[in-house]
């Protein structure tokens, strides 16, 4: 490797991590309040997501615009311009019926978990042979395809059930991101 392409792989490494650190802070807060206040999760549901995917949109386009993805910079971009049309369209329709509203999260939940888990084993294979860090994007793109699978397969699931389960699997995978945004700044601090 040359030291321009070694440069730019730092850089590139630089700038990664934080981006990953804040989303996992980000998920792990989601999961903490969804865990135990799944009362005031039912309630506020809709408006809670609409932040969390405004929030990771713009994370997710400013990490493709600075190149800082850890992945694909047009996934990145693509799914941040989705993650904010989505909180957009949740805070265009706040009275939406309790049953109209749960179904919609349930399944825009179901797609979000589905394409994340896509996305994140995409980067596991494009990193297989040049980290050690790709067992967790691995585990954390399948843990997401199976509870979307769970999300299709059973709709009409407790609310409050599902909102904790939620609040368990955005944590676990939270603790996924922020292991490996310190391992991508272990990595670039040696490159």
């Amino acid at each position: 490797m040359t030291t321009v392409e070694g440069g730019v792989i730092q850089e590139i490494l630089h700038g990664a991590w934080w981006v990953m650190l804040l989303r996992g802070i980000l998920a792990i807060i989601l999961g903490l309040f969804a865990f135990f206040k799944p009362a005031c999760m039912l309630i506020g549901i809709v408006q809670v997501m609409g932040v969390f995917f405004l929030l990771d949109g713009v994370l997710l386009i400013l990490g493709a615009i600075t190149g800082f993805t850890g992945g694909s910079r047009w996934l990145s971009l693509l799914g941040g311009i989705f993650y904010i049309l989505a909180g957009i369209a949740i805070f265009s329709s706040p009275l939406l019926s309790t049953f109209v509203a749960e179904a919609f999260v349930i399944y825009f939940m179901a797609f979000f978990v589905l394409v994340t888990g896509i996305m994140r084993i995409a980067t596991a294979m494009r990193l297989w042979k040049t980290s050690n860090h790709k067992w967790l994007l691995l585990v954390e793109g399948i843990i997401g395809i199976i509870f979307a699978s769970i999300l299709i397969a059973s709709p009409i699931v407790s609310a409050m059930v599902l909102i904790q389960i939620v609040g368990v699997i955005a944590v676990v995978l939270a603790i996924n991101m922020i292991i490996l945004a310190f391992g991508l700044r272990k990595l670039a601090q040696t490159a």
